[in-house]
């Protein structure tokens, strides 16, 4: 890494013709998942695609934050085959400590800036891995615990998120797709399995019956009921589940 002579850069990209980035859940979650696989790698406190436009802010130099933006912009092209050139991106250094945190809140605070109400839940932001709403490799939560002590993580969920409902059956395999950053939880692979095993022990605690808990899932009762004689999945990803459930209206 670079020498880095301030805090961090608020990098800012946008398609050369603005048009919307990621138009859809699927498009927005995979979207997500591009900055978080790079999160690590160069220190993100927050991320937010908005519409035609994506915010980020990471604890890098100049040039890293440069690279940053180059890897983003490039695997979006590829996933979400956007047919169109990311402009240059743009860098403002972050030099002090007030300024740290009033990018932090800018970068959160996009959607409600821009009147966009497209992306209700977050699931183009970084909301809801500082809020444990989803399961995310890195230690993003943590660095802004560390850098930013004096944000209340918790409490951004109430700040920026619908009030919070009953849970319903209903939306639980969503809300275990949201958790695991998926499109739907009926995708294949690892991360599906993981996410309809979690989504299982989470219906539970909520108090859904088996045969719900199945339907809504996709399930045979009998997969369910092997899927709650087996190991318990991690604590974290039931609680991520319970609290995207808390925020789903039909």
């Amino acid at each position: 890494m670079g020498i880095r002579h301030e805090l961090a850069q608020h990098v800012t990209m946008r398609l050369a013709d603005s048009r919307v980035i990621a138009p859809t859940v699927a498009a927005r979650r995979l979207a997500a998942r591009t900055f978080l696989e790079l999160a690590d790698a160069y220190e993100l406190l927050a991320f937010h695609i908005v519409d035609t436009h994506a915010h980020a802010l990471a604890v890098a130099s100049r040039d890293d934050a440069g690279t940053f933006a180059r890897r983003v912009e490039g695997t979006l092209s590829a996933r979400l085959q956007l047919g169109c050139a990311f402009e240059r991106a743009r860098f403002t250094p972050v030099r002090d400590q007030s300024h740290l945190a009033s990018t932090f809140r800018y970068v959160l605070d996009q959607a409600r800036r821009h009147g966009i109400d497209s992306d209700p839940l977050h699931d183009a932001s970084s909301l809801p891995d500082l809020v444990g709403m989803r399961i995310a490799p890195g230690q993003m939560r943590e660095r802004a615990r560390s850098l930013l002590p004096r944000f209340d993580l918790d409490e951004l969920a109430a700040t920026y998120l619908p009030p919070r409902v009953a849970a319903r059956v209903e939306g639980l395999a969503d809300a275990a797709a949201a958790a695991f950053g998926l499109a739907a939880v009926e995708s294949r692979g690892a991360a599906s399995a993981l996410a309809k095993h979690a989504a299982v022990f989470a219906g539970l605690a909520e108090g859904f019956a088996l045969g719900a808990i199945a339907a809504g899932l996709g399930l045979t009762r009998r997969r369910v009921e092997q899927l709650r004689a087996g190991a318990q999945p991690p604590v974290q990803s039931v609680r991520a589940i319970r609290l995207q459930l808390r925020f789903r209206t039909f």
